[in-house]
């Protein structure tokens, strides 16, 4: 949808002559501002998040688990909370999956792993943690920030049966 609509050629009280070589400029000036304006918002919907510990999750259950994201661009604005019953017994590294669509392969490795995470009734001991994106995958993981720059990568030892999981983020596609 365009910003600026068409324009007219002509200028009050001045001169068609005149007036097509500066409304010719002022029209590519405003398709320049239509084609790199800030996109509209194109897709809202909701998406299951699910875990899974080194790719499995035999007997995970969930007390809930909810999802909403919405598309600009090719970004996507996600959030989540789920929360378990049970860890179940797969043993690894924590998964967060479902998302809405898989993250664009040529995203650079790291390059946004800055997302919020909130988490209740874990057994992880880091001063700070954050959602973790993988180019060309469809999950999260939560990094742990212990001190300094040092980190730990959340797993199924740092999960209980009661642990919530919440957090917001974004993603190109």
């Amino acid at each position: 949808m365009p910003i600026v609509g068409p324009l007219p050629y002509n200028i009050q009280d001045g001169q068609l002559e005149d007036a097509v070589p500066v409304m010719g400029n002022f029209s590519w000036i405003v398709s320049q501002v239509n084609a790199n304006s800030t996109p509209t918002p194109t897709g809202v919907g909701v998406w299951t998040p699910a875990i899974s510990f080194g790719g499995a999750s035999v007997g995970v259950t969930y007390g809930f688990r909810a999802g909403n994201y919405q598309t600009v661009g090719n970004l996507v604005f996600f959030a989540f909370d789920l929360l378990l019953t049970s860890k179940g017994s797969s043993t690894g590294t924590l998964e967060i999956s479902g998302l809405p669509f898989p993250i664009n392969s040529a995203w650079p490795t790291g390059g946004q792993n800055a997302s919020s995470i909130g988490l209740s009734n874990a057994t992880y001991g880091s001063d700070y943690n954050v959602l973790s994106i993988s180019a060309g995958t469809s999950f999260l993981t939560i990094i742990g920030i212990t001190s300094g720059i040092a980190t730990v990568v959340f797993d199924d030892t740092n999960s209980t049966n009661t642990t919530e999981f919440f957090g917001t983020g974004f993603y190109p596609t």
